[in-house]
């Protein structure tokens, strides 16, 4: 069954991220009202919540950043040594179908554990009724002195139960995200390095997971191995836009991040308007079973941000099947 969404952020603009499939397979989420994820802390008055009417009308998410009042945040946060960042992520399922979302966070760019009502997480998943919104509260910790560039990676019906076809016909995983700075004490930015690669010309896509390397429009998305065999494909990373951009790299493997390139969890490259890079990657898998790999790549690293700009961008989804 096809369907399309209509990704709305709560701070009052409509977008669709690149890494979102508008013929995406819908697979609705078995479940009954107890099923429904909630919690006990609560926004202290849920008419502050602003949404444009947009937002009611069908086939749409909301999602956004809330103080404890239901007020929509978007400032760069200016922060004491010891402070912690705690809000509620704002999620509406303006869908027709109830829908399972994982939640992910990067702090500069190296994923890190958060917490969900005093519970410590690597990721965690809401599960929110047809027409329904929910407000996920959310503690992060031990922000380093400095700048702290959030990352908070809405993962929309995550899933590893595709069949092949399902795998061929949906091959991008729908991600949402929401970025803001924060600094600690002061306003240091950390220093990082370019890794410098091989560039080339002509770049069709902003970020894709390909089999063969001279194929890089030609999407991978479904392969079957078996266990602890070698999976070889290839990243690349472009630059569509029409100046020199840097962009930082990261790969995620079952929404983990995992090592890329050179013994490294994240890399930045400099490219030109229309230039790519290509990276060969390697991996294996034990469990048997489905798995998912995606390639994100973030553009405006290492600076203060504009958090209305779309600046993450995801590869297509190559699902793996382990016999």
């Amino acid at each position: 069954m096809g369907f399309k969404l209509r990704f709305f952020v709560i701070i009052g603009i409509t977008l669709i991220l690149s890494g979102c499939g508008t013929n995406s397979i819908k697979k609705e989420v078995n479940t009954e009202e107890s099923t429904y994820s909630q919690f006990k802390a609560k926004i202290k008055n849920s008419d502050n919540i602003a949404r444009q009417d947009v937002a009611y009308e069908g086939d749409t998410i909301s999602y956004g950043i809330l103080n404890e009042e239901g007020y929509v945040e978007s400032e760069i946060y200016n922060y004491s040594i010891g402070e912690d960042f705690e809000k509620f992520i704002d999620i509406g399922n303006f869908i027709d179908s109830d829908m399972k979302y994982k939640l992910l966070i990067f702090n500069n760019y190296k994923q890190i554990d958060f917490q969900i009502e005093e519970e410590s997480v690597r990721s965690y998943d809401v599960i929110i009724e047809k027409g329904k919104d929910l407000q996920i509260p959310l503690k992060i910790t031990s922000l380093n002195e400095g700048l702290n560039d959030i990352i908070i990676i809405i993962v929309v019906d995550p899933r590893s139960d595709l069949s092949e076809e399902e795998c061929q016909y949906n091959p991008y995983a729908s991600i949402l995200y929401l970025r803001r700075n924060i600094y600690v004490e002061n306003n240091t930015i950390p220093s990082y390095e370019i890794t410098e690669l091989d560039v080339e010309e002509k770049s069709l896509l902003e970020v894709s997971i390909h089999k063969n390397i001279e194929t890089s429009n030609k999407i991978f998305s479904s392969h079957s191995a078996k266990k602890n065999e070698d999976i070889e494909y290839y990243a690349t990373i472009g630059n569509t836009g029409e100046k020199e951009e840097e962009y930082l790299v990261i790969l995620l493997e079952d929404w983990e991040q995992k090592e890329l390139f050179d013994n490294k969890d994240s890399i930045v490259v400099s490219l030109p308007e229309d230039h790519k890079i290509t990276l060969p990657i390697k991996t294996s898998f034990e469990t048997p079973g489905s798995h998912e790999i995606t390639v994100l790549r973030i553009a405006n690293c290492y600076q203060e941000i504009d958090p209305y700009s779309f600046d993450v961008e995801a590869a297509n989804t190559l699902w793996i099947d382990i016999k």
